[in-house]
């Protein structure tokens, strides 16, 4: 499990630094031209110009553990994480607003 945690945690920083940016928070559910609604976050990310994928995030080896990670999914202490890394897994793809 603890290498799990820390493989999700180096995909973040990794997601952080060559993912979309963030604006900020929704604006009730809109974000300014450019940005989508994340709304499993409430956040504007950018939209980079073209459409993206809803993927989970593979480990190094280019397996998604996500789908045995499920249960994690409303999991209070794993929400943000599991949102952000396993999207698709726990049915929270960002949609535009």
């Amino acid at each position: 499990m603890n290498t799990f945690i820390v493989a999700f945690c180096v995909a973040l920083c990794i997601s952080a630094t060559f993912g979309q940016t963030s604006l900020g928070p929704c604006i009730g559910g809109s974000c300014p031209t450019g940005y989508n609604c994340q709304t499993a976050t409430n956040m504007c990310l950018s939209s980079g110009g073209s459409t993206t994928t809803c993927a989970d995030i593979r480990n190094s080896q280019g397996v998604n553990e996500c789908p045995g990670k499920a249960y994690l999914c409303n999991n209070t202490v794993y929400y943000t994480l599991m949102t952000s890394q396993c999207p698709k897994t726990c049915n929270r793809c960002p949609t535009t607003g």
